[in-house]
């Protein structure tokens, strides 16, 4: 936040008269994940500071693509949540910070080694990280997040021989507590910095 007083110069010398405006500065700002970026997963998230130290964001995640029936990830994912930042005296969206979130997932396929499908999942928790100041309008921030992770379905296969994927087993409400995310984003201020 910055602080702005106009004093009249009629009053020039009064202590006690003095108008004081604070304006919201850097808090507002844009994100991507790195790592999300670097499988084929492009990602956005915003992020709004809404108290001193609170904030609220939303995030999504969108894949499509397969090579020569070996290797794919597919999936479109949504995410929310809410922060605490535990220094107020740094820059806003700045430092350690724990927090809250929500993720949904609709239809996935991951295949690397072995085959991963499914109709959707959930998951819900806590969050942790840290933003690292890099210049006036960007950031460097590493998050971890660990909850309840659902699905309905999950259908395990092995990876293709001679062109044809080979299904193990499909197991149903598979659900268990986890690390369920972890972040590397760029966050790019899309306000001034003071």
């Amino acid at each position: 936040m910055i602080s702005a007083t106009f004093v009249s110069p009629y009053f020039e010398n009064d202590p006690l008269v003095s108008v004081q405006t604070d304006t919201a500065l850097l808090d507002v700002a844009l994100k991507t994940n790195l790592l999300f970026d670097a499988a084929g997963a492009p990602n956005i998230g915003i992020e709004k500071l809404i108290f001193k130290q609170f904030s609220l964001f939303a995030d999504v995640a969108y894949s499509y693509w397969r090579i020569n029936n070996l290797f794919a990830l597919q999936t479109i994912q949504t995410g929310i949540g809410a922060k605490y930042w535990f220094d107020p005296s740094e820059c806003p969206l700045t430092g350690w910070n724990v927090g809250i979130y929500g993720l949904f997932c609709g239809r996935y396929d991951v295949q690397w080694k072995d085959g991963y499908q499914g109709d959707g999942f959930w998951s819900g928790g806590m969050s942790g990280g840290y933003s690292l100041p890099l210049s006036k309008c960007l950031n460097l921030e590493f998050s971890l997040a660990a909850g309840y992770f659902y699905t309905p379905e999950v259908r395990h296969y092995h990876r293709p021989q001679k062109g044809h994927l080979l299904w193990e087993e499909t197991r149903t409400h598979v659900g268990r507590f986890s690390l369920t995310k972890m972040q590397v984003n760029i966050v790019w201020f899309i306000s001034k910095k003071k």
